[in-house]
């Protein structure tokens, strides 16, 4: 598998690694290590083992790869070539993620939602504390017009509750339409 994402890595518009080993993903972050590996990927999809807690090589592979390079250098006003050449995800699915609260505050706070359609999170420990830091850096950052059509958040840590139904609204109101699944 690594030779031939390897070989196509500049054409790859769609990732999807079914049932991947903590030793899987170290090495794919290993050989790719940021989301301009792939300046061309749209799709980022990743299903985990079933292990009790997502390792740290894990957690940081993932978010590297869902989050985009700044678009403007560090010293200057100029957007950088890396930056340019990246296209923004439009789905993002991760299965069997297990992490602390930090890391998933890291995570939420790569995500890229300049594009972004599908946000897939099924089988994790997501719970009502993310969907609020998830909320917020929404409405925070998100662009007019709002792409997002779909929140999954199937088989989490989520409770249905007056705060979550709260939470989802505040999501509503910025993004008319999505589809929510909890």
């Amino acid at each position: 598998m690594k030779a031939l994402l390897e070989q196509y890595r500049e054409k790859l518009s769609d990732l999807r690694i079914g049932y991947a080993y903590e030793q899987d993903v170290a090495e794919l972050g290993r050989v790719f290590p940021t989301r301009s590996s792939f300046p061309g990927l749209r799709h980022f999809n990743l299903e985990l083992s079933d292990d009790p807690e997502t390792p740290q090589v894990c957690s940081q592979w993932i978010t590297s790869m869902i989050s985009v390079p700044p678009q403007t250098d560090t010293f200057s006003a100029e957007r950088t070539p890396q930056a340019e050449s990246l296209t923004s995800l439009s789905s993002i699915g991760v299965s069997r993620l297990r992490l602390s609260p930090e890391d998933w505050k890291s995570l939420i706070g790569a995500i890229d939602f300049t594009s972004l359609v599908k946000l897939h999170l099924h089988d994790t420990n997501f719970s009502q504390d993310q969907l609020k830091v998830l909320v917020d850096r929404f409405i925070e950052v998100s662009p007019q017009p709002v792409s997002l059509r779909e929140v999954s958040l199937a088989r989490s840590s989520l409770s249905s509750n007056a705060r979550t139904r709260t939470l989802w609204e505040k999501l509503r109101d910025k993004c008319p339409g999505v589809y929510i699944k909890q």
